[in-house]
């Protein structure tokens, strides 16, 4: 599994009020010297995860705008983070969307492309 970190408010991650020692952590860390760069890692990073955990616990269980959601290994590279708006100016927090035809299309022809295709219907079904 991976972790990606997402906003649980409707405010997109980077737009919440995250301290500046995690940007100063990461900029370190991934060698980067713009909050504009760290904002552009993906959400599976793991410098970016460790630095959220650092401040705010293994899971983000002591953070209020973020958490963590888990995707299986394979899908790391075929998600979008998404906030879908509930209307005018408010939005849902961000969800994961797998980028399913792409995904299908890389696995195509491999050992794993059926259990890639198994959890994208169990997901489909879940969805509703």
């Amino acid at each position: 599994m991976v972790s990606i970190i997402i906003s649980k408010t409707q405010l997109p991650l980077w737009q919440n009020k995250v301290p500046d020692m995690i940007y100063k952590t990461i900029k370190e860390e991934a060698n980067i010297k713009t909050r504009k760069e760290v904002e552009s890692l993906t959400r599976h990073n793991c410098i970016v995860i460790d630095a959220f955990c650092d401040v705010y616990g293994k899971y983000l269980e002591r953070c209020e705008y973020a958490a963590l959601e888990e995707l299986p290994y394979l899908f790391r590279n075929f998600y979008s983070v998404v906030q879908i708006p509930i209307y005018r100016n408010c939005r849902n927090p961000e969800t994961i969307k797998l980028k399913e035809d792409e995904c299908l299309s890389f696995y195509k022809n491999t050992d794993v492309y059926k259990e890639v295709e198994e959890f994208i219907l169990r997901k489909r079904i879940r969805r509703g």
